[in-house]
C-alpha cells in the first residue's frame, strides 16, 4: 500500500513539474509542488506521523488547489486528490514500522529519554500502559486490526498480555491525537530493548 503511495507521489511530483515549466506564472501550481516535496520529506522519508488536525492544516493549500480543477475529466486531479486524502493513510498501512529504541542495561533504559516522532518519551510515560487496556478505549474492529496488522501475539498466564515477534510486551501511549505502541521488556538475560512498533491517529 505503501509503495503504490510512493509511486503516485513521484508520478504528481513530476506532473507537476511539467506544469511550472509551461506555465510559470500560476502560483497553484507552485503551492501545490511545496506540499508535495513536504510530503515525501516528512511523511516518507522521515516517517513522522501527525495528527489529523496537523495533516489538514498543513497540506490545506493542496486541497484547495484540487478544488480548481474538474476532477471528474482530470487525471491529474485524481492523481493529487490519492495523494493529499491518502496522506491519512499513510501511516495505518500494514508494512512494517518497527524502529528498534534501545538495546542494552536496564538501568540505562530507565534514565533515557528517547526522542520519537518529535516527541520526548521516557519509559515512565507508557510503562504502565499494556496494550490490553487500550481495549477500553477504542472500538473493538480498530484494537482488532491494530493486533492483526503488528503481528502481536495475546497470550494468557494468569493476566493478559500482548506480546510482539521477539516476545516483548505491548504498551501504548496517547499523545498529541497519535497513539504509540511500544513493545519492551527482556530480550535476553540483562538485556533488555525497546522498540516503537506502530503510531497510529487517535480518533476518540
Amino acid at each position: 500500500m505503501r509503495q503504490v503511495y510512493r509511486d503516485s507521489l513521484n508520478l504528481a511530483t513530476q506532473k507537476t513539474e511539467e506544469l511550472i515549466k509551461l506555465f510559470p506564472e500560476i502560483p497553484m501550481y507552485h503551492s501545490i509542488y511545496n506540499q508535495l516535496l513536504d510530503i515525501d520529506e516528512k511523511i516518507v522519508k522521515n516517517t513522522i506521523v501527525f495528527s489529523e488536525n496537523e495533516l489538514y492544516k498543513r497540506y490545506s493549500l493542496g486541497h484547495l488547489a484540487v478544488k480548481n480543477f474538474d476532477y471528474e475529466n482530470d487525471e491529474y486531479a485524481k492523481l493529487l486528490i490519492d495523494i493529499f486524502g491518502g496522506v491519512f493513510d499513510y501511516h495505518v498501512s500494514p508494512e512494517s514500522f518497527r524502529q528498534l529504541l534501545f538495546d542494552g542495561d536496564e538501568r540505562e533504559a530507565v534514565n533515557k529519554v528517547f526522542e520519537v516522532n518529535r516527541q520526548k518519551i521516557r519509559l515512565i510515560d507508557f510503562c504502565g500502559n499494556p496494550l490490553k487496556e487500550l481495549k477500553k478505549e477504542i472500538d473493538h474492529e480498530s484494537f482488532d486490526l491494530m493486533v492483526e496488522e503488528n503481528s502481536f501475539k495475546r497470550i494468557n498466564i494468569i493476566i493478559e498480555k500482548y506480546i510482539s515477534e521477539k516476545r516483548l510486551e505491548i504498551y501504548y501511549l496517547k499523545k498529541n491525537d497519535l497513539i504509540y505502541l511500544f513493545s519492551y521488556g527482556e530480550y535476553q538475560p540483562g538485556r533488555y530493548m525497546l522498540f516503537l512498533e506502530d503510531i497510529r491517529i487517535w480518533n476518540s
